[in-house]
């Protein structure tokens, strides 16, 4: 069956990023300091580089042309100087780019060490009522979504924001009138846009879902392959995984399609708001509406460019963050179960039979429960292996019982087999 989403399907979820927020700046304080600098400093050469054409043009090439005897070696110390922003711009992103693998390469192993650490600690009854391939798409697929989410999403986001800040400043410096223009032209585009990033972030929660229960499924029948065959099972399990994979499918094309509808809808908003700006800043130049010099007009121009594709960027990055805050979400539900509390005494240690006494022995061939007694005295009895249930029922939350009325009587070194479908209890008969 294919899994319905209700609620805060689709949208952003602050508390869970709030929290991987603390746990990102815990550990890489320093560095993303570095990173966000980084961001900005490249963000800030793209729209210099844009705007110190305005003064190439009108300073150094309308100039040129109007000279019998050009020289061009003041031509060539604005490019020196322009190349120098653009260089200085590659290596803002160069430093953030860098600093961000090594952060979310540490966050991995952070996260995924945290995980193993709190597992050990959690009772049986988790594993019983969570499948272990859903366990373990929580240690691969929702981890690496959210390092992609660190090294890619997040940097990139940033960056895109940074651009259209300084892009906007730019252009309103430059002429607000153009300014309005691009508004009024980006307004009708905004409703399409957040329609399609809102149907992509339900996929793509969704499709996170989807993918645990295949990952789940398929350790299943891997570890049930034997019993699958014994019983002919073949076309049964291959149909219920049949339905479990196209679900994914579903989800991860509808994700992906609504996803990538965004730069092509924002690359002709930014086409129409290209010619639409020259032809209306031509006209005002012309006209002398507008005291509009052709660098100006140039300039404009390159920053409008720089204006849509942001956009685009933000609105698709935004979908990759919240997949993987997606998989955080079921990160953090693994690291908030409650772990398992040991209260009891008796302990299983190996012994040793030494004239009848049965003594501590850590190369023993016997094994014995300890029971500590008064004056740090300590009893054993030893295991035999003799295990009974009479008329046992089971409940791991005190609300429902998963084992009802179970008898058995195993004689030491007897042997018994528990067969029955998944969920019927035999792991939890043997945690008993």
């Amino acid at each position: 069956m294919h899994h319905n989403f209700h609620g805060d399907a689709g949208k952003f979820n602050g508390k869970v990023f709030k929290r991987l927020l603390k746990v990102i700046f815990s550990s890489h304080r320093g560095s993303l300091v570095l990173a966000i600098l980084g961001v900005i400093v490249s963000s800030f050469a793209m729209v210099a580089g844009s705007v110190f054409l305005e003064r190439l043009i009108d300073d150094y090439i309308v100039p040129l042309t109007k000279s019998a005897h050009p020289d061009y070696g003041p031509l060539a110390n604005a490019l020196l100087i322009m190349a120098a922003i653009y260089y200085t711009g590659v290596l803002g992103t160069t430093l953030y780019s860098e600093i961000m693998s090594v952060v979310g390469q540490g966050v991995q192993l952070r996260i995924r060490e945290q995980m193993f650490a709190h597992m050990q600690t959690l009772p049986v009854s988790y594993f019983d009522q969570n499948d272990y391939g859903d366990i373990m798409s929580r240690y691969t697929n929702d981890v690496d979504t959210l390092m992609q989410m660190i090294t890619q999403s997040l940097p990139q986001m940033l960056n895109s924001l940074m651009n259209i800040t300084f892009v906007t400043i730019a252009m309103l410096v430059i002429s607000w009138q153009l300014t309005l223009l691009s508004f009024v032209i980006f307004a009708l585009s905004i409703f399409i846009v957040r329609f399609l990033s809102r149907r992509s972030a339900y996929y793509f929660k969704a499709q996170q879902q989807t993918l645990g229960d295949v990952d789940a499924y398929i350790e299943e029948m891997l570890n049930g392959q034997k019993v699958v065959k014994v019983f002919s099972h073949e076309k049964a399990a291959e149909k219920q995984f049949d339905v479990y994979n196209n679900d994914l499918e579903t989800d991860a094309a509808r994700a992906n399609g609504f996803a990538t509808m965004l730069f092509p809808i924002m690359g002709n908003v930014g086409n129409l708001l290209y010619v639409l700006t020259a032809f209306v800043g031509g006209a005002l130049s012309v006209s002398h509406t507008l005291p509009l010099t052709l660098g100006a007009i140039a300039a404009f121009l390159q920053l409008s460019r720089s204006f849509t594709q942001p956009i685009s960027q933000i609105s698709q990055q935004l979908n990759s963050i919240i997949m993987a805050l997606a998989g955080a979400q079921r990160i953090f539900e693994l690291l908030d179960e409650q772990p398992e509390i040991d209260a009891g005494d008796i302990d299983l240690v190996q012994v040793s039979d030494q004239n009848g006494q049965l003594v501590p022995d850590d190369q023993g061939q016997l094994w014995a429960w300890v029971k500590p007694e008064a004056d740090n005295q300590a009893s054993y009895r030893q295991l035999k292996g003799h295990v009974q249930f009479d008329d046992v029922d089971f409940s791991y939350d005190g609300k429902h019982t998963v084992l009802y009325d179970v008898s058995l009587d195993a004689e030491p070194g007897q042997k018994m087999a528990f067969v029955g479908a998944t969920g019927a209890g035999k792991t939890t008969i043997t945690a008993c």
